[in-house]
């Protein structure tokens, strides 16, 4: 359960942190959301979506979390941030839509964070069915998010909600790298921080938000 629980945060931390970026790619590139280029967009078969939704989640995680994480594990020791950024830009060139590519850098970097505290491929696998699941929805829904943000989102906005999701995603991150094992000596004084800073970054938010 402790692990489940990590990484669900850092995978929930990536995302709340991505999301500023796709408001921002709507912002400088109208009509973002209704470039699909996926398959799932132009069938009406579940069954077919579904099956291609489980295909790609297993081919990404046999490619990043198996393959490419295997080969990099000479580097660990000597620079363990590195793996995490070759993990993560390899991740964002594999969705090489310019909108995508950085919010999938960070996502890609968050499950290769858990599939290196975990050991495992279950989770790191979940995460990225879930990933996709979300993607697919959103495709789904593609029209009627367009319509939502229109051109009513300017640009105090988009830095209200960046500072939103980045409070929220901040300690997302943090508790859930603690509970994957790698905060676990931090002290109360450190983890009282974490949550101050996060407020104060939600409350600005919420006040450049609402101009």
């Amino acid at each position: 359960m402790r692990e489940i629980a990590g990484a669900s945060l850092i995978w929930v931390g990536c995302l709340l942190a991505v999301i500023p970026l796709f408001l921002l790619s709507h912002l400088l590139v109208p009509g973002f959301a209704v470039t699909s280029f996926h398959v799932y967009s132009y069938t009406s078969s579940h069954a077919l979506v579904a099956l291609l939704i489980v295909l790609a989640a297993i081919c990404e995680s046999l490619l990043f979390d198996c393959f490419l994480f295997a080969r990099l594990k000479g580097i660990w020791k000597t620079l363990p941030w590195l793996p995490f950024v070759i993990l993560g830009v390899a991740g964002g060139l594999y969705h090489p839509d310019l909108y995508i590519l950085l919010p999938m850098m960070i996502i890609s970097a968050g499950i290769a964070y858990v599939r290196s505290r975990t050991g495992g491929f279950v989770l790191p696998l979940s995460l990225r069915l879930l990933t996709i699941l979300i993607a697919v929805a959103f495709m789904q829904v593609s029209d009627a998010g367009e319509a939502l943000l229109g051109s009513s989102m300017g640009l105090v906005q988009i830095i209200g909600f960046t500072l939103i999701f980045a409070g929220a995603a901040f300690p997302a991150l943090i508790c859930g790298a603690r509970l994957l094992g790698h905060f676990q000596n931090r002290s109360l004084f450190e983890k009282c921080m974490v949550i101050a800073i996060s407020v104060v970054l939600i409350a600005s938010g919420c006040g450049i938000s609402t101009f």
